[in-house]
Formats: structure tokens, sequence, C-alpha cells
């Protein structure tokens, strides 16, 4: 596949850089990040939840999403573990409560239910609310392994620094909270 003609460096109008581990490239005017990050600990032999790519120990799923117009983050919240109840049967909320990260006003919720083929699961989930999206990080493990792994958790929300830009953020001037 070959680019499309045009100057080179040339973008298409509206578009903007986007960096990510391996590449860099101009993002068309418009387009939102949608962008899932997956990352697991293996798990030891007999460990895991499971065959397969879920055969973690650990995993931490970030995704982007966009709020319904008008909704706050404790909304976003609701309706989020709302779903999760629907579709997750004999899932426990065990905790909710609120935090900071990357100094931004966070909620969370600590979840657990019983997986087929996997056994009892744990769940930590944490949402920010930055320029009109919500970053959503949830940390997923065996119940018998999750405290092993909830301070790596910890540590990571307390590193975490957002970036001044973000790409696919609202143009200026739209509401962000």
């Amino acid at each position: 596949m070959t680019a499309p003609p045009g100057p080179p460096g040339a973008a298409a109008e509206g578009a903007r850089p986007y960096q990510m581990d391996e590449a860099r490239f101009e993002l068309p005017g418009g387009w939102q990040d949608q962008t899932v990050h997956i990352f697991a600990v293996p798990a030891s032999a007999g460990e895991g939840m499971g065959d397969g790519p879920q055969g973690a120990e650990f995993s931490l799923v970030i995704h982007r999403d966009t709020p319904q117009p008008g909704e706050d983050l404790a909304a976003y919240v609701e309706r989020q573990l709302a779903n999760v109840k629907a579709t997750l049967p004999g899932v426990r909320i065990l905790r909710e409560g609120e935090l900071t990260v990357g100094g931004l006003a966070a909620r969370e919720a600590e979840l657990r239910w019983e997986a087929e083929g996997a056994g009892l699961l744990r769940q930590r989930q944490v949402y920010v609310r930055r320029q009109g999206r919500v970053l959503t990080m949830t940390g997923t493990a065996p119940e018998r392994l999750y405290a092993k792994h909830a301070g790596a958790m910890d540590a990571l929300l307390a590193s975490l620094r957002f970036q001044l830009t973000l790409v696919g953020a609202p143009p200026r001037g739209t509401p962000s909270a």
C-alpha cells in the first residue's frame, strides 16, 4: 500500500500528529481516539484466568469513551456499573469510592464474580474524566491473586501524569467536565 498523492509532509486539513509506541502519523481531523491498551502479567502454571490471552495472573485494560451529553463522572460510572450488573450474572460490587488520579478527581469500583472456566475473579475499575472523555482503567485478577497485584495497580495510578494536550479532544471552548 502506498501513501496517497500529495507533497511530502502535507497533511489533510484539520489533521494532527498522533504518537504511539511504534509510530507517529497524521490523524485526520474529526477522528476520535478510541484506543484500547491491554497489559498482562503472564500466568504461572495453573495460576491464570483461563486459557489463551486471558491466561494471565493480572490484566490491566485502559480504554477511552465519550459520556452522554450532560453526563457527569458520577452518572457515567453509575451507568457503567448498571451495565455490568445487567450483563455479568452474580457480580457483587464490593466498594465504590472517590480518589485523585493524575491530579484529577476520579471514581473507582471494586467487583467480584464467578467466571466460567476462570473461577472467582476480582476487578478494580478506575474512571477519570478529562477533556470531555472518560479514561477507564480496569485491573482484573483471580481472587486468590488479587492482593498480590493490587499494589502494582496503586503504583501505576500514583505515577500517572496526563499529557498537556489530548489527541482527539473536543475543540477549545467545548465543555470538558
